[in-house]
C-alpha cells in the first residue's frame, strides 16, 4: 500500500488506513495524516487534518483510547486544538468499519461547517 500511495506511510494502524480509503471511496477531500503540529510549546500529531477549513477527526479505538489516562490525554489533546483554533471531531472503530456510508455523510456534512464557519471569520475581519 505504501508504494502504491505513499501518503499511507504516515498512517499509525489499519484504522486510519481504512478511514483513507473511506475518503477516496466517497470523494472526500483528502486529509493530511499524522502531520506534527506545534501548540503551546508542545508538537501534536492529529489522525487526519484538513488546514484549509480548519478541522481535525481523531480516530479513537477502544484498544488505545479505553483507559482512564488515555481519557485524559485524550481531552488535553482536544483542548490545545481548540485553543488554536481547531475543529475537532472524533470517529470510532465502530463508524471505520461498520458504519463508512454513514461516518462519509458525517464527516463531509463536518467539514462544510468548517468552511464555513472560516469564510465567516475571514469576512468578519475586513473592514
Amino acid at each position: 500500500m505504501d508504494e502504491i500511495r505513499p501518503e499511507t506511510k504516515r498512517t499509525r494502524s489499519e484504522m486510519e488506513r481504512e478511514f483513507l480509503r473511506i475518503c477516496e471511496r466517497s470523494g472526500l477531500p483528502r486529509p493530511e495524516v499524522n502531520v506534527p503540529i506545534r501548540l503551546r510549546e508542545r508538537t501534536l500529531r492529529p489522525d487526519f487534518l484538513w488546514r484549509d477549513v480548519g478541522m481535525i477527526l481523531e480516530a479513537d479505538s477502544r484498544a488505545y483510547h479505553d483507559t482512564d489516562s488515555a481519557f485524559q490525554v485524550d481531552r488535553r489533546r482536544e483542548q490545545l486544538f481548540q485553543l488554536a483554533g481547531w475543529d475537532v471531531s472524533h470517529c470510532t472503530w465502530e463508524q471505520i468499519f461498520q458504519e463508512p456510508a454513514k461516518l462519509a455523510k458525517i464527516v463531509s456534512a463536518l467539514l462544510a461547517q468548517a468552511e464555513q464557519r472560516r469564510r465567516r471569520a475571514d469576512t468578519s475581519r475586513l473592514p
